[in-house]
């Protein structure tokens, strides 16, 4: 996508995330004190950050930091890296993170935050300095017990680590709990794409089950780490691959792909293109393929109205963040598919990040299987409330996680 239409269709998802909120304040019939409240965040933080490359010129970038709400506890939520971040879509994706941790009965809010830039342009010094000032600029503000930062787009350990010696400085010693998704030889918890390729599938096995599909036939539309993460998740639920894309191109096999196979050949080769045991399609090929499930995967690169045509899929998943326009779901639904919010499929790296907070907050050690039994009860806990909530009100299964994540916050809301 480029960046213009990049720009369109986050503020489209900001509209719709208030959109959802507005039905869903129907729907229970809220106050408007609360609607009003839950309309706006508590708290956004404009930062600018200084910068001098290595080259001798200076110059300022931009960051965000949104705290949208604390009626269940401290705010948690990802920090973005990319040169098309925006306050609005900041603000958008810290709401969404609020209903998510509601959804997971977490006893946190959501936030999100936001360095506008191209990493690919900044050199290892220029974004360990860039991403310093921001943890320095946000003092007082981010922390262990206050807003804690979690890895999202454009992040990774290694710059989550450089943020958490930001904070450290700031308060005078180290404090693991700031940032989840760290390193572990800083305390960090392992695991956050795994937990999330877990969660998804987890969420696609609960569907297939409710529909009575014994083995249902997936298709993954991205294969970056994370899709490999999402097929191995999808192949140990007896969930059966038949179609993948990557940036090379895509596979397909109607008798489905063997997992341990394709493992091996990326491992070798790094990329889909050439794999011998499925036929080579293109991408828009697997987003059409004959299969049950899709699951879309790639951020810059949503399900849009004119690929929803083409869909056959009968369930569609949000398996990141923004993986389906919300025109596009609107088409889809419409003609009785089920689509599962990125709020509902996405919450696996969310529990993941509590855990990590509750390790090192407490000084727990986890014990074999802890980890996995977390993220299985925070995300049996988050399907049942969405969709007890969608035979409550006789709405679709999208529509009844918004319902249940916003009344539990309104339920916070009103105790204060």
């Amino acid at each position: 996508m480029l960046s213009s239409e990049i720009l369109s269709f986050e503020q489209d998802t900001a509209v719709e995330t208030t959109i959802q909120l507005e039905r869903a304040a129907r729907i229970l019939d809220l106050e408007e004190w609360v609607v009003e409240r839950l309309r706006h965040p508590e708290r956004e933080v404009t930062v600018n950050l200084p910068l001098i490359r290595d080259d001798g010129c200076s110059a300022t970038l931009t960051g965000y930091r949104v705290q949208h709400c604390t009626a269940r506890g401290l705010t948690l939520g990802g920090l973005r890296l990319c040169p098309d971040a925006t306050l609005a879509d900041t603000r958008d994706r810290a709401m969404s993170s609020t209903w998510q941790l509601a959804l997971l009965d977490a006893p946190f809010g959501g936030s999100a935050g936001a360095i506008v830039c191209d990493t690919t342009r900044l050199t290892e010094r220029e974004l360990r300095h860039i991403v310093k000032e921001y943890a320095v600029a946000l003092r007082g503000i981010i922390g262990p017990h206050s807003d804690v930062i979690l890895e999202d787009e454009g992040s990774n350990a290694q710059l989550l680590a450089w943020i958490l010696d930001g904070c450290s400085h700031t308060h005078g010693h180290l404090e693991p709990a700031a940032v989840m998704g760290k390193p572990r030889a800083l305390f960090g918890l392992e695991g956050h794409l795994a937990a999330l390729a877990h969660g998804v599938a987890m969420v696609v096995e609960r569907v297939a089950a409710d529909r009575k599909l014994s083995r249902p036939r997936v298709a993954i539309q991205d294969l970056g780490e994370y899709g490999h993460f999402l097929a191995h998740c999808c192949d140990q639920r007896r969930l059966q691959i038949v179609a993948m894309a990557d940036s090379s191109g895509g596979i397909y096999s109607p008798s489905g792909i063997a997992i341990s196979s394709l493992a091996d050949w990326l491992d070798e080769h790094g990329m889909l293109l050439g794999y011998p045991d499925a036929e080579a399609v293109c991408n828009k090929d697997v987003l059409a393929c004959d299969c049950d499930v899709l699951i879309a995967a790639a951020p810059r690169n949503p399900i849009t109205v004119a690929v929803a045509e083409n869909v056959h899929a009968s369930v569609i998943v949000e398996g990141v963040y923004g993986g389906i326009t919300p025109a596009a779901v609107e088409a889809l639904e419409s003609r009785g598919d089920t689509v599962i919010p990125y709020i509902l499929a996405g919450g696996g790296g969310m529990a993941h990040a509590c855990l990590e907070w509750t390790v090192n907050t407490s000084g727990h050690v986890l014990l074999a299987g802890e980890a996995e039994e977390h993220l299985e009860r925070r995300m049996q806990h988050g399907y049942e409330a969405a969709h007890e909530a969608s035979l409550r009100y006789g709405i679709t299964l999208r529509e009844g996680a918004y319902v249940a994540a916003i009344e539990l916050v309104a339920d916070a809301l009103r105790l204060h």
